[in-house]
């Protein structure tokens, strides 16, 4: 069976949403009814506990015992049921049982990652993208909260200035 995954910002209107699943529909992008789509689409409440449930994670330094163990079985139980099974069964962060799974918590230093336990990992797998200079590199975060503090996102009309900092040595 092919699972088709059609992506919705959740600030889009029911309107707007029901169109565009009606258009995908017509030209066989989607392969069952809109209104199947549309009735698995959370609503905006559940997206938004779920957006301050996130939210709150980002905030915390730390976990209690508590925190700990309920957010192991939703990480385990969201891959489960929602990524991908074989996903557990294959990594060795994982128990054989798959009821206990190191969830990644933090970055320790430039080259390690903490679990929801503490358990401190060495990330030899990680050094790619932005994490070639490591993590929390504090070069990059400060240019990261700069930016940040600058503007966070350049729009799609107006020319921003930084583009042409990137893109001169790239053509070389």
């Amino acid at each position: 069976m092919i699972t088709t995954f059609v992506f919705i910002p959740i600030f889009a209107i029911a309107a707007g949403v029901a169109q565009s699943l009606q258009y995908l529909n017509r030209y066989h992008v989607i392969r069952e009814p809109p209104e199947h789509i549309l009735n698995r689409l959370p609503s905006s409440a559940s997206a938004l506990a779920c957006s301050a449930h996130a939210l709150n994670l980002i905030e915390k330094r730390t976990l209690d015992h508590e925190e700990m163990k309920a957010l192991n079985r939703e990480v385990i139980e969201y891959f489960k049921e929602h990524v991908n099974p074989g996903f557990l069964e294959y990594r060795k962060s994982v128990t054989a049982g798959g009821d206990y799974g190191a969830v990644e918590w933090q970055a320790g230093g430039l080259n390690t990652l903490v679990d929801t336990q503490g358990q401190e990992f060495i990330d030899c797998l990680g050094g790619f993208g932005i994490f070639n200079v490591g993590h929390r590199n504090p070069v990059v975060v400060s240019a990261v909260q700069n930016q940040l503090a600058k503007q966070p996102l350049h729009s799609q009309e107006l020319l921003d200035p930084l583009r042409r900092c990137w893109r001169k040595p790239l053509r070389r």
